[in-house]
């Protein structure tokens, strides 16, 4: 059949030009390739028992309900050799061809575990078609739970719930409906299935010859009386000589010339202090490139390790330090680090609800490793698939001057999203219930992921910290689809709650809509304010999705005055888009004085954009750039290819990448302790190592001569394989003591429990 909507068209809108088979054929294939990357499949298991005298009772219980023939035990048999073949070929192979299908698209590198679904499918159940089409229990979980209005929620949403019609089916048979039905397209066209049989043939004679090429062979045998069937891999006694993996890099290199293979692999040099960094460069119409070559150390040589601490989650794909900040909540002078694992759950029943961990700072070396214990407050009231605490931030919306957390959970309310606010309280500090709710109410446009980025930051200049909250795929109207929106809630003496009821809104104060409705545009994907001595008080907005007529997501960053005009609205004054296919300008966003002069600048990361290698006459791809503007010189309608971005005038300096699919600049973090600087985070390089970089840029250059780069302050790669160490950073002061302290997470680590996250705290 063919599946007209999901993530493979989403794939398709996004980074193929709606190329719908090259989709299918990156994100099926490629998606395989890209979790070997990413995962070491060391809890692969080199053998499989199958109780194939089981599986066909199973079967021919379940057909003498619905009718048709049973699988014989042979049939059975064979499709297990095969799916293990396969699965042998996938882990033992996978990582060599993640490069040629990873860089065909940064979506399916980036969202791997959160492919959101789009389409007309979710639409449709938003008004419970779903109850058409599947049990009636399972319809119940998938409106309340699942279905999200536009079909943002992803993947991995969808599998966590599936598991129990899955078991249903397995103890009562099937009622009604296909299995997980709902989870199917609505615009199926039907095609001609190719024979069983003939696609089990298939998989098992490419699968063995590669395994053969490779010495190796997959051999089953019955054993006993049982039924089971022992599947296992062995080494040939005379297996072929060619190496399977070098056969298929040339069959890269010849297909796709410009791939930089040798980057993106596993290989890992473990005691490698004298892997090259990130480029820094000032970019010329002749494009000069300054090689720096220098040492990047362990994380575990971060200065002053007898004051830090490494907190984990004894959670399995929790995804601890997803989100981070850092507030006063008790009022005691010292501030406490809030730090969110957004698909963190206790329950089957309720999956990725979500949790925000409160951590006392005062005395961070001594604190247990594991956060259940080392956190005073533990905050997780969302629902199933709520994701809270997908983004946090610190404000006072009630202006009572005590700090307040401000936790999103996009995918509440039945994938509308909400976002709760915690009041700070003296002597107290947070409750466990929220003070203030906002849901939004159903307007014009569909409402989808609401509160995917929240950031405290005043305003309106009243000294009190406002919240902005993004809704990057929002719809702009039923043609403008995820163009996304911002909307304002302003602090105000009047959000008071009892302390049994939150206060509940279902309105912002001022919506701030994508001033250009193109579709997929993701408006307010970061969110940042410059004051600027000429320009003022200026709102940045990163859309990286924006696209031109030649090319996909080459990425845009809006500049507003946060002064309204005469109808109340913010008056753009500048747009600065990015020229290349896949370069995702504006994906995060920061300002600072990188300078001694002072200056306000910003920083852009275009995390996906390939970087011209410092060496070699060719580019990474995704290596990530960074950026740093003078916002003085840029007007609306500007592009990083207009000659207003020269070096000395609005372009400062480029930071590229240090490899391809490193994603330089996926976190962005200004320097907490004064100084210029900045921190930025390279998750994917090293095989998904990680590294995080401290960038001083520098003495100020005269404003006609290029700045040339004559430091880079410090540079640390991750401890452990795969982590993705620099995933999110933070830097400031935690304990009071007036020097900077950095907090690192690692997005996949697994120091607590697979995929489970952990968060590094260094104290200055």
């Amino acid at each position: 059949m063919g599946l007209a909507d999901g993530f493979i068209a989403e794939l398709a809108a996004l980074d193929l030009h709606g190329d719908y088979a090259a989709a299918h054929d990156t994100a099926d294939t490629g998606g395989d390739f890209t979790l070997r990357h990413a995962v070491t499949f060391a809890y692969f298991s080199a053998s499989w028992r199958v109780p194939v005298k089981d599986l066909v009772k199973i079967y021919e219980r379940v057909y003498a309900q619905g009718g048709g023939v049973p699988p014989p035990a042979n049939a059975v048999q064979s499709c297990m050799v095969a799916a293990f073949a396969a699965a042998q070929v996938d882990g033992r192979l996978g990582q060599y061809l993640f490069a040629y299908y990873g860089a065909k698209s940064p979506f399916l590198v980036r969202e791997i575990e959160g492919y959101y679904l789009g389409g007309e499918l979710a639409r449709w159940l938003e008004f419970g078609l779903s109850r058409l089409i599947c049990f009636d229990y399972v319809s119940v979980i998938l409106n309340f739970y699942l279905i999200s209005p536009s079909g943002i929620n992803d993947m991995s949403a969808q599998v966590s719930l599936c598991w129990h019609p899955l078991a249903d089916w397995f103890e009562r048979g099937p009622e009604t409906g296909n299995l997980c039905s709902a989870f199917m397209d609505l615009s199926v066209r039907w095609k001609v299935p190719t024979p069983v049989s003939e696609r089990r043939r298939y998989v098992m004679e490419h699968a063995s010859d590669v395994l053969k090429e490779m010495g190796l062979e997959v051999v089953s045998h019955v054993r006993g009386l049982d039924g089971v069937v022992e599947i296992e891999i062995v080494e040939v006694e005379h297996g072929v000589e060619l190496k399977a993996v070098e056969k298929y890099l040339d069959w890269i290199h010849e297909r796709y010339p410009a791939l930089d293979l040798n980057d993106a692999n596993d290989s890992i040099n473990d005691d490698g202090d004298d892997t090259p960094g990130p480029t820094l460069v000032t970019q010329t119409s002749t494009t000069l490139f300054n090689p720096l070559k220098f040492f990047c150390r362990p994380a575990k040589l971060l200065p002053t390790t007898a004051k830090s601490l490494i907190l984990t989650l004894p959670y399995a794909t929790a995804s601890l330090g997803y989100a981070l900040a850092s507030g006063d909540f008790d009022g005691d002078g010292i501030p406490e680090l809030a730090i969110s694992a957004p698909y963190y759950t206790t329950s089957p029943a309720s999956p990725h609800s979500g949790a925000v961990f409160v951590v006392p700072t005062s005395d961070i070396p001594h604190l247990p490793n594991n956060i259940l214990a080392a956190a005073s407050v533990v905050l997780a009231p969302a629902s199933a698939q709520a994701r809270f605490g997908w983004s946090i931030a610190v404000a006072d919306l009630n202006k009572d001057g005590m700090d307040d957390l401000v936790v999103a959970a996009p995918f509440a309310e039945v994938g509308r999203g909400a976002v709760y606010v915690f009041f700070g309280r003296k002597g107290a500090g947070l409750r466990e219930t929220p003070d203030v709710v906002l849901e939004l109410a159903k307007e014009a446009g569909m409402v989808n992921g609401f509160g995917m980025i929240v950031v405290g930051t005043d305003v309106d200049g009243d000294g009190f910290k406002d919240v902005l909250i993004a809704c990057p795929m929002c719809d702009g109207g039923s043609w403008a689809r995820q163009t996304g929106t911002i909307h304002f809630l302003l602090s105000t003496y009047n959000h008071t709650s009892s302390s049994r009821t939150p206060l509940r809104l279902n309105r912002a104060d001022h919506i701030l809509r994508n001033p250009s409705l193109r579709p997929l545009e993701h408006f307010g994907s970061a969110i940042e304010i410059l004051e600027h001595p000429d320009r003022g008080r200026l709102l940045l907005v990163g859309a990286p999705g924006y696209s031109t007529q030649k090319a996909q997501g080459v990425g845009r960053v809006y500049g507003f005055q946060l002064r309204p005009d005469q109808e109340g609205e913010l008056k753009k004054v500048f747009d600065l888009s990015g020229t290349e296919e896949f370069q995702g300008f504006g994906s995060q966003i920061t300002m600072g004085q990188f300078l001694p002069d002072g200056r306000p600048l910003m920083a852009v990361a275009s995390p996906s954009e390939e970087a011209q290698s410092p060496v070699l006459n060719f580019k990474s791809w995704q290596a990530g750039v960074v950026r740093i503007i003078d916002v003085s010189h840029l007007t609306i309608g500007a592009t990083l290819a207009d000659d207003a971005l020269r070096p000395g005038a609005g372009l400062v300096a480029a930071v590229n990448g240090s490899a391809a699919a490193a994603h330089l600049g996926q976190a962005l973090a200004r320097s907490g302790n004064g100084k210029p600087g900045l921190w930025i985070g390279e998750p994917l390089a090293e095989g998904e190592r990680g590294r995080v970089y401290r960038w001083e840029l520098g003495k100020e250059a005269p404003s006609d001569t290029p700045l040339q780069v004559d430091t880079v302050a410090e540079c640390y790669r991750g401890d452990e394989n795969m982590a993705r160490f620099g995933s999110r950073i933070w830097s400031g002061d935690l304990n009071g003591d007036g020097r900077e302290d950095l907090v690192v997470t690692s997005e996949h680590s697994g120091l607590g429990a697979r995929l489970g996250g952990s968060v590094r705290v260094t104290l200055g």
